[in-house]
């Protein structure tokens, strides 16, 4: 970069100690630098499994922005690079895999139907004697959240119940 020459003599002051100040047009041209660097970084390590070859460097940037939001100025291009490579591929694996679940509730009774209507494949469903619903069920991650959420209301309830 080359500076203009007014803009020479701007900056009179710099601290005798420590880095002198950048504006904010100058911190945001850095830090768009440094994505952009990072995400071309990354472009060159990692390879799409399906087409065998290398993901266009806007779809690299737009997971970036998702999963980072924006970079990290005091820690290296390659060690961001290497963060987001673990991310991407464990996001990129693990996103559209069923995974499989085993839910016990206290009071499964109430829960049953809502529960068959999230699982992709039921493997048990049992109540025994005393209420006590026990599924092992497939469900695709997002759901699992919904499940999580379902069980834990119940075993609230029921635990405010038995006080």
């Amino acid at each position: 970069m080359v500076a203009k020459k007014e803009d020479f003599g701007k900056c009179k002051k710099i601290p005798t100690k420590g880095k002198p100040k950048m504006s904010y047009e100058e911190r945001r041209a850095q830090m768009e630098w440094t994505f952009k660097e990072v995400a071309h970084v990354v472009a060159d390590s990692i390879v799409n499994p399906d087409t065998k070859e290398s993901y266009p460097l806007s779809v690299i940037e737009t997971a970036m922005r998702r999963l980072y939001g924006s970079v990290r100025p005091n820690v290296s291009i390659k060690i961001q690079a290497l963060q987001f490579i673990l991310a991407f591929y464990w996001i990129s694996y693990n996103a559209y895999e069923p995974e499989k679940i085993r839910v016990i509730v206290p009071s499964g009774e109430v829960l049953r139907d809502s529960l068959r209507e999230l699982a992709i494949d039921i493997e048990l469903n049992e109540v025994d004697c005393h209420g006590k619903l026990q599924m092992v069920m497939t469900v695709d991650l997002d759901v699992r959240n919904a499940v999580s959420q379902l069980t834990e209301q119940e075993r609230l309830k029921d635990a405010m119940w038995y006080r």
